[in-house]
């Protein structure tokens, strides 16, 4: 017998769904999984990751219009 990390086994879920690069991949993967409902699945997965995305992208051109005025200054 071996003892299972779940942290271990949670990240690695996690990598797997943040390297599909496209809502097909990401449907694959549930299918592969076993899911009941890939595609509902994966069209939550998909806009959860275009909203951090547009999130991430929005916070980064603020940190820059920041340090754009203070090098201005």
């Amino acid at each position: 017998l071996e003892e299972i990390d779940k942290d271990r086994v949670r990240k690695a879920r996690k990598m797997e769904e943040w390297t599909c690069e496209s809502l097909s991949d990401l449907i694959t993967l549930g299918t592969k999984r076993g899911y009941r409902d890939p595609v509902k699945w994966a069209g939550f997965m998909w806009t959860s990751k275009q909203a951090r995305k547009k999130e991430k992208s929005h916070a980064d051109q603020q940190a820059l219009k920041f340090y754009e005025e203070a090098i201005r200054r």
